[in-house]
């Protein structure tokens, strides 16, 4: 019987110990990092560019020189700019993407970018679900970002 009962322990232990493994492995593969150690710089890139690519951009851009061209080389620029790191810091925490993703369409709104109240801009995404209120409160965040600035000189 105690043998039974130290072979059920030791198999417990091995079970735990193959948990705590794949929990770290699991960890390790949620950051938004390479296998060189360095952040994922194109993961929010692209999907910044994909997201100022869709038809209500063009549909509420101030000016048709904010074409596909520009918002690319805006985000670009932004990706090479010594906010990068930030930005794709807060790439890696998944729950903060439509966070990020709002704040630079707010900030667009703020320089005249885009035309409408944050509320109507905000009905125009479709961010998993969340409600056009909770986007538009996401995009007045923008501003207190430290890359505000550089998006403000950007675009000015």
């Amino acid at each position: 019987m105690r043998n039974l009962l130290l072979k059920y322990i030791k198999k417990i232990e091995l079970a735990q110990e193959d948990m705590l493994r794949l929990r770290a492995k699991e960890a390790e593969g949620r950051k938004s990092k390479d296998k060189s150690g360095e952040l994922n710089l194109f993961a929010p890139a692209k999907s910044l560019k994909e997201l100022l690519r869709q038809p209500w951009f063009r549909k509420l851009r101030t000016r048709d020189d904010y074409d596909e061209g520009w918002t690319d080389a805006l985000i670009g620029g932004l990706m090479q700019s010594e906010w990068r790191e930030a930005i794709a810091t807060e790439w890696t925490v998944r729950r903060k993407r439509t966070t990020l993703k709002c704040m630079v369409v707010g900030l667009l709104k703020d320089e005249g970018v885009l035309s409408g109240s944050y509320n109507t801009i905000a009905r125009q995404l479709d961010f998993d679900g969340e409600k056009p209120a909770t986007l538009a409160k996401y995009m007045c965040l923008g501003k207190h970002q430290p890359f505000a600035a550089w998006v403000a000189e950007y675009v000015g």
